[in-house]
């Protein structure tokens, strides 16, 4: 019997390892080499995982989204700051001109509503549809901006955009549902229900 030499040794380990880690199939041959110019498939942590892209594409436009909400929670953040040192008012105080309690108010009404948004966003991107999801959310956002806006000019200017806002809010309750409804009926009954609703 032919003993292998060191190089072979350690392309058959490289070779074990990535069929363990990516569960590929075994090489034919234990004296595959890494052409020049190409990444060894054992060097560390490098060793390639092909769940890893399919999982990011069912996501980046909910994390996307979800950047953009929280840049807008600091922007009307922010706003209440500014409106404080106008208007000079220090926390914990939360009274004073009308201008400052509405946008105060604006402020806090929208970050009472993210949590429940960004939840609602992510579980109908999931179970229902991203691209649908991610849709729904920058309405949402753009809505909630509106609503600030107006709040800020006029109490009776919010009204409008927070309607819309609590439509879009409770589409993405229903896409949620539906996603989870169709998810546990096919999981534990192998029953579909998306395809049953479009027959």
């Amino acid at each position: 019997m032919r003993s292998l030499s060191a190089s072979q040794l350690k392309d058959l380990s490289c070779s074990i390892r990535a069929s363990l880690c990516c569960r590929l199939p075994p090489p034919t041959t234990t004296s595959a080499r890494t052409e020049p110019g190409q990444r060894s498939s054992c060097s560390g942590n490098q060793v390639f995982q092909p769940g890893r892209i399919n999982m990011l594409d069912q996501i980046h436009l909910l994390a996307a989204v979800t950047v953009l909400g929280v840049l807008e929670q600091a922007y009307f953040l922010l706003q209440v700051i500014y409106a404080r040192r106008r208007f000079g008012i220090s926390p914990p105080n939360i009274s004073g001109p009308p201008e400052f309690e509405r946008i105060f108010r604006a402020q806090v009404n929208s970050s009472e509503y993210f949590p429940i948004f960004v939840a609602l966003l992510w579980q109908a991107g999931l179970f229902f549809h991203q691209g649908l999801a991610a849709a729904l959310g920058l309405l949402y956002l753009y809505s909630r901006y509106c609503y600030f806006v107006g709040y800020r000019a006029s109490s009776s200017e919010r009204l409008a955009p927070i309607y819309f806002s609590t439509g879009v809010l409770w589409i993405l309750v229903a896409a949620s549902a539906l996603g989870l409804l169709h998810f546990f009926l096919s999981h534990y009954t192998g029953l579909n229900v998306l395809r049953l609703l479009a027959a």
